[in-house]
C-alpha cells in the first residue's frame, strides 16, 4: 500500500505581530485541541515548513493509504458527515 500522511489535523492558529516598523514580525503559535501540545514560530517560514513536514508522506512513513473498499473501523470513509441514513 502507498504511504500518506494523516488525513485530518486540527490546530488552534495563533499570529500577532512584534516589534514595530521594520523590525515588524509575524509570530504564530498552533495548539492542539486534543493533546494541548503547543508548537511556537518565530515567523511564517517556519510555521509553514512545519506544516509541510506535517503533511508530507516522507513525515508520516507508518500511515498507510487505504483505498476504497480497503477501509478498516472508524476510518475516514466509514463517516460521511453529509450521509443523512443511520
Amino acid at each position: 500500500m502507498m504511504k500518506q500522511p494523516p488525513a485530518y489535523v486540527s490546530y488552534l492558529l495563533r499570529l500577532w505581530q512584534s516589534g514595530e516598523g521594520k523590525d515588524a514580525r509575524w509570530r504564530a503559535l498552533l495548539e492542539s485541541p486534543l493533546t494541548g501540545e503547543r508548537h511556537g514560530f518565530a515567523n511564517l517560514k517556519d510555521l509553514f515548513a512545519f506544516l509541510d513536514s506535517l503533511t508530507s508522506v516522507a513525515a508520516h512513513p507508518e500511515i498507510e493509504i487505504r483505498t476504497r473498499g480497503q477501509a478498516s473501523a472508524g476510518s475516514e470513509e466509514e463517516y460521511n458527515p453529509n450521509n443523512k441514513e443511520e
